[in-house]
This record gives C-alpha cells, structure tokens and sequence, in this order.
C-alpha cells in the first residue's frame, strides 16, 4: 500500500505575521517596549529566516538536480501556460518569484513542488519536478534536431508529465 503525502507548506507570507502578537511575544521576552518600527524590522527578520531555511530545504530535497517548472504566469493581459528547465531549484524559485510581493512556496500532496506567486498584474502558479538523466538526454537531442516538429514548451510539456523524465521530490528527506 502507498503511503500517503501529506502537504507541506515551507514558506508563506500571505497571511504576514500578526504585528500585535510579535510586538507582544518581544516586549514579555524583553521586558521593554518596542517602537513599531523595531516590531516590523523583527517580522522582516523572521521572513528572511524563514525564507532561507525554505530555499535551504529545497536544496536538500532536489540537491544538485536540474528542475522542471510547468505552469501559469499571470499576466495583466491575462494567464499565459508557461514552461522552463533550470540548473538548481533556486534558480526556478527566484524565476517563479520575480517581482512578487506575496508567495507561498509547498510540497503539494502528489510530490511536486508548488509555488504560487503574487504580483502587482496577477498571479504565477507553478508545479516543479527533478530532471531525470533521461530528460537531460531527450532535451539535448530535441535541440541538437533539425527535424523536430515539437515547440520547446511541448518537449518540456512532455517531460513535466513523463515519470522517465521526471520525478517528485523524496519527502521522506522532509521527516
């Protein structure tokens, strides 16, 4: 019997941080008072720290892996179906994430990574996948072909969505 994934959020800022409650928890800890400006440097600080450790994570769960990212880029003048291969998993995050205020980065209940990502004109939602071998050799005789009838975008379609090419990430690293 398969054993079942469970979703696991490893960063998200869109709820924020309750500036009450860290204000709160610093001012009973230290036993002083905090100005507001103190209150949001310190809720800037956990996000970069939780953001570190998110992308550190990431690190551990596809190592030195090439990454498929396959999804939507929202864009003002609507959605657009887009899709990329990249050296490292933080290459794809910061590609995913570019000029986003607000991002929730998981590792969704089939394996995958998901981001979802929100910008001024609309929103990113990716899926991204580990490169196998095998993909890194199909990509390469796609794009050394004069004969090929495939766009980029439907090679890497295909490989997104071939268990050959590509592969979940292990979440047993995560436990």
């Amino acid at each position: 019997m398969a054993k079942k994934v469970k979703e696991i959020t490893l960063f998200d800022n869109f709820s924020g941080y309750d500036f009450d409650e860290v204000k709160r928890d610093l001012e009973e800890c230290n036993e002083c008072t905090f100005t507001d400006e103190q209150v949001w440097n310190t809720i800037r600080d956990y996000e970069e720290e939780d953001w570190r450790n998110a992308i550190d994570t990431l690190k551990d769960l596809c190592g030195d892996n090439k990454v498929i990212a396959y999804g939507t880029c929202g864009t003002w003048q609507g959605n657009f179906d887009a899709s990329k291969m990249f050296d490292t998993i933080e290459k794809a995050i910061n590609a995913c994430v570019d000029d986003c205020d607000y991002i929730e980065i998981k590792v969704n209940a089939v394996g995958n990574i998901a981001v979802r990502a929100t910008h001024h004109d609309g929103t990113n939602i990716f899926e991204i996948r580990v490169v196998t071998e095998k993909d890194e050799n199909y990509f390469d005789k796609w794009n050394y072909s004069d004969t090929t009838t495939m766009t980029e975008y439907q090679v890497l379609e295909k490989i997104f969505g071939s268990k050959v090419y590509s592969k979940k990430v292990d979440t047993n690293k995560l436990f």
